[in-house]
């Protein structure tokens, strides 16, 4: 029951949003939205330092958190780093050098439309609707 009451909650939450959001305007709403995200995180982060700093002899404990921290960081890195490959060497599929398709890119390719209509005047160019 907790479950269905909480997400009553957060339905409620996203509704009450996007009227607020439809009543005050768009802009004014992500410009207090990103201000109070702001105060919120960093009095958040204040919290937090404040509750570390009561750890009863934590300036021992600094180096090894941080140790532990670029540690625990390389490791996610290089999980990552060596999943994609993984996964890109299993979805890969293998074709042969003769079924590659060979597209040359040439300058007349790449131009933009306004490169081309300066090539082109307008009053030669014609319009298919």
């Amino acid at each position: 029951m907790q479950t269905v009451w909480y997400l009553a909650q957060l339905g409620f939450s996203l509704v009450l949003g996007a009227l607020f959001a439809r009543v005050i305007g768009k802009k004014r709403f992500h410009k207090f939205t990103a201000i109070t995200l702001d105060t919120v995180l960093y009095s958040l982060l204040f919290l937090m330092g404040v509750n570390t700093a009561k750890i009863p002899g934590i300036e021992k404990q600094i180096v090894q958190m941080g140790t532990d921290a670029i540690i625990s960081t390389v490791l996610v890195l290089a999980g990552c780093v060596l999943s994609a490959l993984v996964l890109s060497f299993l979805m890969s599929t293998r074709i042969s050098p003769a079924a590659h398709v060979r597209q040359d890119i040439s300058w007349q390719r790449l131009k933009t439309p306004l490169l081309i209509s300066l090539r082109n005047p307008p009053s030669l160019t014609v319009v298919m609707c």
